[in-house]
């Protein structure tokens, strides 16, 4: 099985390097270029606090959002597009390695590219303010990070994978995902707008308890329940994977 997922692992990594050297190296080059110059200016406006505060727990937040849909919608649609879905369901490769394949390739690449830019803030960071010592993420900061953003990134895959699946255009997967992720963006003002007309007791209640929670365990908690949402979205998409129905569509 794990031999199975890797092979269409590696099928859907040839599959983006291919797409991205297809891409003209302006184009490349513009991308590493912005990439690198957004970090130096976050890290050296947020000056020390950058490595403990809450504003690079932020980025580690968002930028799941930003770069995991843009890469999932292709995982099935994308194949449907090409004529190429017909041979990989062709293929002797269990359903469940087909699917955990195609969710885990944009996961684990977005992931490990958050991951790599936000070390990669601390090279100026360092230079500009190391002076008295090697500035690094304190170690409750890195570990938040790494494990919310790992937790986002996979929520992202599994909706977008869910929203690919039976979709007949990337665009269609796209715009199937952007309306999950809007759901999911909207929830934080849902709750701030339903707090806002609770009783003043129940508020500040809920208040108080919040701010006795603090900002790092509220993101604990959230990761929590993000991880267990992540394992049911997973479960149900590989019940609706079946290959007589992916013919079908």
């Amino acid at each position: 099985m794990i031999a199975d997922i890797q092979t269409v692992m590696w099928k859907e990594w040839r599959d983006l390097f291919g797409d991205l050297q297809r891409k003209s190296t302006l184009y490349k080059v513009g991308v590493v270029v912005v990439a690198l110059f957004f970090a130096t200016v976050l890290s050296l406006v947020s000056e020390e606090g950058w490595t403990s505060g809450e504003t690079s727990l932020m980025f580690w937040l968002a930028f799941p959002f930003v770069f995991t849909s843009q890469m999932v919608a292709d995982s099935f649609a994308g194949e449907r597009e090409r004529h190429t879905l017909e041979t990989l369901l062709a293929t002797r490769l269990p359903d469940r390695a087909i699917y955990i394949g195609k969710l885990l390739t944009p996961t684990l690449m977005v992931w490990v590219g958050v991951q790599a830019w936000m070390l990669y803030t601390l090279v100026p960071l360092n230079i500009a303010f190391g002076r008295d010592g090697l500035l690094l993420f304190s170690l409750e900061t890195l570990l938040l990070g790494m494990s919310s953003s790992l937790a986002l990134t996979l929520l992202i895959s599994a909706i977008g994978t869910l929203g690919s699946l039976h979709a007949p255009t990337v665009q269609s997967a796209q715009v199937r995902i952007g309306i999950f992720t809007f759901i999911i963006f909207f929830l934080p003002i849902f709750a701030f707008a339903l707090l806002l007309i609770l009783p003043d007791n129940v508020r500040q209640q809920i208040v108080d308890f919040l701010t006795t929670l603090g900002v790092n365990r509220g993101i604990i908690a959230v990761t929590g329940i993000i991880f267990l949402t992540d394992v049911g979205l997973v479960i149900l998409g590989m019940r609706l994977f079946r290959r007589s129905r992916m013919i079908l569509d």
